[in-house]
């Protein structure tokens, strides 16, 4: 059962996401961004859950959990990402 909550969760909020920058778009370099963002969060998305269900998140108590080194590896990407974003011009 809480596998089907987090995955509709997750699928929740990565079509939003998509919604908000479809939204937004003014160009079509925008809509571009939009639907490359979709679709890498879509196969990051996929790839952790595929992961999770093999056990791969699991680990002991001495280490560091795999799923928090998931989620910096994860806000690393955002911040190069937004940092690339304001490098090439872009406006919030």
């Amino acid at each position: 059962m809480i596998t089907l909550v987090v995955l509709g969760a997750t699928a929740a909020v990565v079509a939003a996401l998509f919604v908000v920058l479809w939204r937004e778009r003014r160009s079509a370099r925008d809509a571009r961004a939009a639907v490359l963002a979709g679709a890498v969060l879509s196969l990051w998305a996929v790839t952790a859950m595929v992961l999770a269900n093999g056990g791969f998140f699991q680990h002991d108590a001495d280490s560091v959990p795999p799923v928090g080194i998931n989620l910096v590896v994860v806000l690393a990407f955002v911040l190069h990402v937004i940092s690339l974003w304001q490098l090439v011009g872009g406006k919030w």
